[in-house]
């Protein structure tokens, strides 16, 4: 038996919410499982969360092209059977979704077996997944990224975005200490994404001297495409991936990031000074809206990709000024707890209740 199956995956923005939710304090005994895809992100993360189990499905995301398109739906259409079969075999009592391609069979199929089904929407506006899948959900979450009226209507629970058990709250100087970097340097911290590094990463490699003359140490995390890079500068670091965005984010004075809603819900979190350029090409430009939002709230500063070549006057303004610094830490404050996860655990909570194990 499943008291609880997750639907996400697809995207580390979509899978780890999921996994955080599944860390917290009063769901821990619970029966779960994890319904992700067999995207690369989808088996490093379950890698690393081996105390969850994983259940891969083969399905493809709504890529460019009529053909990928026809693919995709084919291969959720025939998923749906293999999942209706696996949820009720499971007797599973509850799904939750964090939207993305991989949810939709799963949400479908809980639909059809009667099963209570929870959707968390993270991000400003409504996901294809979320359009789609609205009226089969018992609960529609959103962020205070939410704008769309889709996203306003009175069957909406206003939440936090779930984060990890181990993304740590950590002092700046022993976050540079950890870094092997001395507590009185600058520190830049470069996140690209993992599918819009290249632009980013580029603008690094071409402002190496810049950072060696300021003596500013910049951490630039270059997703795959970067993977080769290398410099020859002791400011300048770059690698593919982290696990330890959190001592990353503690240490740096300012962060240049894209605009996805957990990079951004880790920024607040972290209290980080942070520059926003979202990723131009993001589905129905959701990146760019999450960035207004959060810049409406006072949190960052927001630049175009289009406008990177004045990326560094932005940087100079920002590692400079102690207030815009100040100003964005107490906003970002402000925005992280002014929500948290806690109504959805407690409607998790009293749907198993009200539905005993059999």
């Amino acid at each position: 038996m499943k008291d609880l199956v997750m639907a996400a995956g697809g995207s580390g923005g979509h899978l780890v919410p999921a996994i955080a939710l599944l860390q917290h304090n009063k769901l821990t005994d619970l029966r779960t499982a994890i319904l992700s895809t067999s995207k690369s992100v989808d088996k490093r993360l379950s890698k690393k969360y081996e105390e969850f189990e994983f259940i891969h499905q083969s399905i493809n995301a709504f890529d460019a092209g009529l053909k990928n398109k026809v693919k995709s739906v084919l291969g959720i259409a025939l998923n749906v059977p293999r999942v209706i079969h696996y949820l009720y075999n499971q007797r599973c009592r509850s799904l939750f979704s964090t939207g993305g391609f991989g949810c939709i069979g799963a949400v479908m199929s809980a639909a059809v077996l009667g099963i209570p089904v929870l959707f968390h929407e993270s991000n400003s506006v409504p996901g294809k997944a979320t359009r789609l899948l609205s009226g089969l959900l018992k609960c529609l979450y959103v962020t205070p990224l939410s704008n769309h009226p889709f996203l306003l209507r009175k069957s909406r629970k206003m939440v936090g975005f779930p984060l990890r058990s181990d993304f740590s709250e950590i002092d700046q100087e022993q976050a540079k200490q950890q870094l092997g970097i001395s507590v009185d340097a600058s520190v830049l911290l470069v996140i690209g994404g993992s599918q819009g590094a290249e632009a980013l990463n580029d603008w690094v490699i071409r402002n190496q001297e810049y950072f060696l003359n300021k003596q500013v140490y910049v951490i630039c995390i270059t997703g795959v495409q970067g993977s080769d890079l290398k410099s020859d500068s002791k400011y300048v670091r770059f690698q593919s991936f982290t696990d330890e965005m959190d001592v990353l984010l503690s240490a740096a004075d300012g962060v240049i990031s894209r605009s996805g809603a957990g990079s951004i819900a880790e920024i607040a979190y972290s209290q980080t000074p942070a520059i926003l350029i979202p990723y131009p090409h993001a589905a129905l430009d959701h990146q760019r809206l999450n960035a207004e939002q959060f810049v409406a709230y006072g949190c960052a500063a927001m630049l175009e990709q289009s406008e990177i070549e004045t990326l560094l006057d932005k940087v100079n303004t920002l590692l400079n000024s102690e207030s815009v610094k100040y100003n964005m830490r107490v906003a970002q404050k402000h925005w992280q707890t002014s929500h948290s996860i806690n109504p959805i655990v407690a409607d998790i909570c009293n749907i198993l209740n009200q539905n005993p194990r059999v």
